[in-house]
């Protein structure tokens, strides 16, 4: 039986090696993100750095940081407070998610614990459902605590501190896909040449 990479092959519409190399190719290296297309997908030339994702973000870091620069003490005094209010809305709607969570979880925990297995082969499954529900009680139903609420000037350094490790980070994040995109393309020009000298390449 051939496989998505064989049945050209087999079928006949893939009658030369670089044909079916560059067809496995789609499997490794800088074609590993078309391994999911169709087979019939047309492989680039060249591969062009998907940056804007970065890009956004690096210009929102930038506005950010910009808008900071200009709080005089007002602002920054009503900013810090309008984003302790928002902190303390998100944790108390955590928190009432979490006793939900964990009363639905508990009362499920307790028919478990209580389910008598109707033979002996059973007794692993009741195991296995305590097992999952009581990691499920961990890993789900930690309540947040709200902290004290900073001081405008300490609210205002540590977002101005974020805005410039954003912008670090995420310019150090688009040189990598840059990199990323001149080494997938070396590699497939370096399959093409092989190919070539093999015969006529895809």
């Amino acid at each position: 039986m051939p496989t998505g990479y064989t049945a050209g092959v087999q079928d006949g519409t893939i009658t030369t090696f670089p044909e079916f190399a560059m067809q496995c190719a789609r499997a490794f290296g800088a074609l590993v993100t078309m391994r999911d297309d169709p087979l019939d997908a047309e492989i680039p030339e060249s591969f062009e750095p998907r940056t804007r994702f970065y890009d956004e973000r690096i210009a929102q870091a930038r506005a950010d940081l910009k808008r900071l620069k200009a709080m005089d003490a007002r602002e920054r005094a009503q900013a810090a407070a309008a984003a302790w209010n928002e902190h303390v809305l998100s944790v108390e709607e955590w928190n009432a998610r979490c006793q939900q969570t964990r009363a639905r979880y508990e009362s499920m925990l307790a028919q478990a614990r209580a389910w008598q297995p109707p033979r002996s082969n059973h007794s692993e499954l009741k195991e296995f459902m305590i097992q999952q529900l009581e990691q499920s009680i961990d890993f789900d139903c930690n309540e947040r605590h709200v902290g004290e609420c900073p001081r405008p000037a300490m609210w205002w350094l540590d977002q101005v501190t974020k805005a410039k490790r954003n912008i670090a980070y995420y310019t150090e994040e688009r040189e990598k896909e840059i990199q990323r995109a001149r080494e997938r393309t070396a590699w497939l020009r370096h399959l093409r040449a092989s190919l070539e000298q093999t015969g006529v390449a895809s």
